[in-house]
């Protein structure tokens, strides 16, 4: 299925991107750090947009390849979140910005970006072509 999202045009296989998070364990099942733990409990504040988007692309939001707190000095109870997921597709055509940022966002506090998978090494679930999103988000600290 093709997306656009901002500047980048994709050619997702949803369902296959599906089967591969059902195989996926839980972030909180490989990493017991808390900014894992953090990661998974604060999934269910992410605004409707950014789940709703996880949803049509397929990816199961609970499941990420890496999350990482960029800052241990939350404001306001709010952390910067580094990380990514995995899609099964191709990244088509990237538009070109009139803008520094090569991240498109979701919505205040949540942008993505996508990249080919191309430095892939240690996934047994996503398999060639494989395309990385990666996310800069600011979501709450709940520990």
């Amino acid at each position: 299925m093709i997306f656009q999202l901002g500047q980048f045009i994709l050619d997702v296989d949803v369902e296959q991107t599906r089967l591969c998070y059902e195989k996926q364990k839980l972030i909180i099942d490989d990493c017991g750090c808390e900014g894992c733990k953090n990661y998974y409990l604060a999934y269910e504040f992410f605004p409707d947009t950014v789940k709703a988007l996880f949803r049509k692309l397929g990816i199961n939001g609970k499941k990420p390849y890496d999350a990482y707190v960029n800052c241990h000095e939350c404001e306001e109870k709010q952390c910067f979140y580094g990380g990514m997921y995995f899609l099964c597709g191709t990244v088509k055509h990237v538009m070109p910005t009139f803008h520094d940022s090569i991240f498109f966002e979701i919505e205040k506090g949540y942008s993505v970006s996508f990249d080919t998978g191309d430095r892939i090494k240690d996934s047994s679930y996503f398999t060639h072509p494989t395309i990385v999103m990666e996310i800069a988000f600011h979501i709450p600290w709940l520990l």
